[in-house]
């Protein structure tokens, strides 16, 4: 039997912390391997909020490690508590999740196919336990096959330049293609990449730091903190990504296009409050010209920092939500217990421009540089083939 032990939302067989490199930069676990120990051949990370409403999510996975014995090794996350966070934003997720290997998204057999499934936000919602179950077995019958990837060394990582990157959940995939760009031009450079939610902003770095915002309503409020001179402010790119009105699958039949959010059967809309984030102030101004905002506006609820709104529709916690529409979307498609009911426009709305600034504090040169490059003409580029419009 495995012993399991707590430490600060982190849950970790004892006897078992061997020294590992995280997916994200070059996050480890240090400890000392006692004699004899066996070195497991799947590593599982999970950050999840140790709540009521994900409990089963924790219960699962340690019932399913301790089923594989030392082969399996499990480290779950409570991003409730100040360590759990810390250790899940330096993953660069937008949202909770699991990592199999240092890996969110796996190949699934299923039948003749196969598919690409990511092990992010609710289990049972968002993926299924069958399709971790298949991955983790594969990669333990594969076991004498797999080669461990060599990390940097302790000297290679002295001479590189680290910079923290805070960016937006909705930019997360296309900036991490442009860093990739910036990071091949400057191979002494380390981009440490930070997701945030719009209700969740950055605090004062520790050492070079920059930060992206979706919008200039972010950006106004970490100039008022302090934390952002107004001067340093950069757009670099407009939004293109639709916003959209969805609900769950099978729930509020009588949602079906953006106009029947002021039928009285949809009681309670979650959003992303106008005054704290760009998303909700486009929606508000979305609404107002389709002569519905006065008609939906007390149905309006603002959600919880972190709060992942898919989750809250199927539990039934509301009708409609309005997020962008990408960052539903998975391989093309809305999870099949979601569904998108309508979607706003882009006349509807002023253009959100996506802003960058360097961080007040140490380092500026080197986070400087970073944002030179992001206004640049080789970051317009990089911009484009990730999908992104640069603002000239």
């Amino acid at each position: 039997m495995i012993k399991w032990i707590s430490l600060v939302g982190v849950i970790l067989p004892a006897l078992m912390m061997a020294q590992l490199a995280a997916v994200a930069g070059t996050q480890e676990v240090p400890a000392d391997k006692p004699a004899g120990e066996t070195k497991p051949v799947v590593l599982i990370q999970a950050y999840y909020p140790l709540n009521s409403d994900h409990r089963y999510i924790k219960d699962y996975l340690e019932k399913f490690a301790k089923s594989k014995g030392d082969t399996v090794r499990l480290e779950f996350y409570d991003m409730q508590t100040s360590e759990g966070r810390k250790a899940w934003m330096k993953t660069g997720l937008g949202c909770a999740g699991v990592f199999i290997n240092g890996k969110t998204k796996w190949e699934v057999k299923k039948g003749e196919k196969t598919e690409e499934v990511d092990f992010i936000k609710r289990m049972d919602v968002f993926w299924l336990r069958s399709d971790f179950e298949s991955v983790v077995n594969q990669l333990l019958s594969h076991a004498g096959k797999a080669k461990a990837a060599s990390s940097a060394t302790a000297a290679e990582q002295a001479r590189t330049k680290t910079v923290t990157l805070y960016v937006p959940c909705v930019l997360s995939g296309p900036l991490m293609k442009v860093l990739a760009v910036y990071e091949t031009q400057h191979p002494e450079a380390d981009i440490v990449r930070q997701t945030y939610k719009p209700s969740e902003l950055p605090s004062r770095p520790k050492g070079p730091a920059a930060v992206v915002t979706a919008g200039d309503v972010e950006m106004v409020q970490l100039v008022k903190r302090g934390l952002v001179d107004q001067a340093e402010v950069r757009a670099f790119a407009t939004n293109t990504y639709l916003l959209a009105v969805i609900a769950a699958t099978g729930a509020a039949p009588a949602l079906r296009k953006t106009g029947d959010l002021a039928e009285t059967s949809v009681k309670r809309i979650l959003l992303d409050d106008p005054a704290k984030s760009s998303l909700g102030a486009a929606a508000k101004q979305a609404l107002t010209k389709l002569g519905l905002w006065a008609k939906v506006q007390r149905k309006i609820a603002y959600p919880r920092p972190g709060t992942m709104l898919p989750a809250d529709l199927i539990a039934k916690k509301a009708e409609a939500a309005i997020v962008f529409k990408d960052c539903l979307l998975e391989a093309g498609k809305p999870p099949k217990t979601i569904r998108i009911v309508g979607e706003l426009p882009l006349s509807l709305y002023s253009p959100i421009l996506y802003q960058i600034a360097p961080m007040k504090g140490a380092g500026r040169d080197t986070a400087q540089r970073l944002v030179g490059f992001l206004t640049g003409e080789e970051g317009r580029q990089a911009l484009r083939k990730a999908g992104l419009r640069p603002t000239s």
